[in-house]
């Protein structure tokens, strides 16, 4: 995780050594609405892979998506209530 001390924003880098081309498996991105933000990446042209689920045991919520040039991408929001989006 590299974080900018000014913004605060943050990126993950992660090496997967199944991904022989590049070694990137995937970049993350922390938002403030997951809904929001997965629906305006659809709209422009970002495909879903995952729908958005909270990972058991956090107060994280995330989704992955396939950027239009082949990236993966995955949206975090943290701080959320684990029963908050069951239904």
């Amino acid at each position: 995780m590299v974080e900018d001390p000014l913004s605060e924003n943050r990126i993950e880098l992660l090496l997967d050594k199944a991904c022989l081309e590049s070694h990137l498996d995937h970049i993350a991105f922390e938002v403030d609405n997951l809904d929001e933000v997965l629906e305006l990446l659809q709209r422009s042209g970002f495909g879903v892979e995952r729908e958005p689920f909270d990972v058991p045991g956090t107060t994280i919520r995330t989704s992955f998506l396939r950027s239009p040039d082949g990236v993966k991408v995955e949206l975090l929001h943290y701080g959320v209530e684990q029963d908050m989006h069951k239904g």
